[in-house]
């Protein structure tokens, strides 16, 4: 997630959508008061001399009360985890961004988000997911899918109380022209090079052959909203 005060932009960061490699990307445009959350152990390196910033919030009015409550975390939040009752933290949903950032940021920046289609997600969440294991302890794709917290979605991110809360959902599948839009639109003049993260964890191969019926058809309830909204198609 990005919060940006010198673009005067908000990247609303969803699930298995290039969202890493657009963070680390936008990461070399951002001003000293700008907020980036931190990315995994693993791609931090691919944004230096960028570094997370600015994500971890003061206690806030409820003074001395609220900041008893993360003394349980504090050697975390000394070593830069975010606590997700309090501070910004990687996935975190519109709802909570408006809430921190307050009317006038929330009202006047240009707020964007990326989508996927949710079949060829669910696959590459189910490969990301499981990258340690070996083949024999991988739980197959139909029971990996399954289980309702693994089923990724991005709806919740972008939305609040039902209604979309983005100015803008690029697409996953039309990545670099839909970022080259909205770098327009934010005033930053540069070609979009992204990083790669997360890369080659996936084989080649069509995303379709991993369902069956019923797994197409779960993919489809569960994620009924993005498809409604993205037009996807299995």
């Amino acid at each position: 997630m990005i919060i940006s005060h010198r673009h005067r932009f908000i990247f609303l960061k969803t699930g298995k959508a290039a969202g890493t490699s657009i963070e680390l990307f936008l990461s070399r445009f951002l001003g000293p008061d700008d907020i980036a959350t931190p990315v995994s152990a693993e791609d931090e390196p691919k944004r230096a001399p960028h570094r997370p910033a600015n994500y971890l919030r003061a206690p806030g009015p409820l003074g001395w009360k609220r900041w008893g409550a993360r003394l349980p975390g504090m050697v975390g939040r000394w070593a830069g985890r975010p606590d997700r009752r309090f501070d910004y933290y990687n996935h975190i949903p519109a709802r909570l961004v408006r809430q921190y950032v307050g009317h006038d940021v929330w009202s006047g920046y240009f707020k964007f988000a990326f989508e996927r289609n949710p079949w060829d997600r669910q696959v590459s969440s189910w490969y990301w997911a499981t990258r340690h294991q070996s083949e024999a302890a991988r739980p197959d794709f139909k029971t990996f899918t399954a289980v309702e917290g693994r089923r990724v979605r991005g709806f919740p991110i972008y939305s609040i109380d039902g209604t979309v809360a983005v100015d803008k959902i690029g697409r996953y599948e039309t990545l670099e022209a839909d970022l080259a839009d909205i770098l327009a639109r934010v005033g930053i003049d540069a070609p979009v090079d992204l990083p790669r993260s997360k890369g080659g964890l996936r084989p080649d191969g069509d995303y379709r052959r991993h369902y069956d019926d019923a797994t197409r058809s779960l993919i489809g309830r569960h994620c009924a909203r993005e498809i409604a909204l993205m037009g996807y198609e299995f």
